[in-house]
């Protein structure tokens, strides 16, 4: 299946020039994936930061019933933190780093320090010649009933995030985060359609397939991982995931093979949300984390 790879020629929108700041961490130094990344924030920054607090003024008190009943509305954008919020916060960026340690796009010592670690064997040293990344990428999972705002608070550590950075310099483009909703009674085949058409939409490429009835899903899924793996996608977040696995004609190992291709292969994180009717079919077949 081949799919275009065209960007106009205009900057996106939604695509952000990469700028770099140093890391601290010494697996994280001379990662441009890493190091155009806002800074971690401490936690006592992130809590007045992260919250959203609808504006009241004491004039809006006296007026109409009529206006003050509209003036409600302004409570579906708020959110109190909660400690359980900056678990969230953290895991979610805890694993976005930790899955670009082992894809970094320079690397140009790699082949030098084969060498090196290959001299030092000779002499009797010991050492391993790869540093072996890990069999899966970093992953973790948030179940709970509807309505406990799961979704909401990984929007808002997202929105802390740019969603795709330019690195110029190196003349590559970093999808950084990427946040995908099954819709109720939709197939993979639509779940990966949703994937490529939200990059297309962000990026101005061109994948989305022309003759969709042409490709197989285990076509769509391989084509799709490696769009993502183009782009350095650094975490996919799968909202209502049981909204999948209900769905008619889809197969759990299918859904499986769809999830070990992205965390296996691309080495791509993923965040799950959904209710408890998903916990059952992944947790003994996918490596998360837990959140509940």
């Amino acid at each position: 299946m081949a799919m275009a790879r065209r960007m106009s020629g205009a900057i996106p929108i939604n695509v952000i020039p990469a700028e770099y700041r140093p890391a601290i961490l010494e697996e994280y130094k001379g990662n441009p994936l890493i190091e155009a990344l806002p800074p971690l924030t401490d936690i006592s920054d992130l809590m007045r930061a992260f919250g959203r607090f609808p504006l009241v003024s004491d004039e809006e008190r006296t007026l109409s019933p009529v206006m003050r009943m509209q003036a409600i509305s302004r409570l579906d954008n708020y959110l109190e933190p909660l400690p359980q919020h900056f678990e969230v916060a953290d895991t979610l960026n805890l694993i976005l780093r930790g899955g670009y340690v082992h894809r970094n796009p320079l690397r140009p010592d790699y082949r030098a320090e084969l060498i090196r670690l290959y001299r030092h064997s000779l002499d009797g040293d010991r050492r391993s010649l790869f540093a072996a990344p890990p069999s899966t990428a970093p992953s973790f999972a948030l179940f709970g009933i509807s309505g406990l705002g799961k979704s909401t608070v990984i929007e808002q550590t997202l929105s802390f995030l740019p969603q795709a950075l330019l690195h110029k310099k190196y003349k590559f483009l970093q999808l950084v985060w990427l946040k995908l909703d099954c819709p109720g009674g939709g197939s993979i085949k639509q779940l990966l359609l949703a994937l490529t058409e939200a990059i297309d939409s962000l990026i101005g490429t061109k994948y989305k397939p022309r003759r969709l009835r042409d490709t197989s899903v285990e076509e769509f899924i391989i084509e799709a991982a490696k769009i993502a793996a183009r782009h350095y996608l650094g975490v996919l977040v799968i909202d209502e995931i049981q909204n999948l696995l209900a769905a008619k004609g889809v197969g759990v190992e299918t859904l499986l093979n769809f999830l070990v291709m992205f965390q296996n292969i691309a080495k791509i994180p993923i965040v799950f949300i959904g209710t408890p009717q998903a916990l059952s079919v992944l947790a003994d077949r996918i490596h998360l984390r837990w959140l509940r």
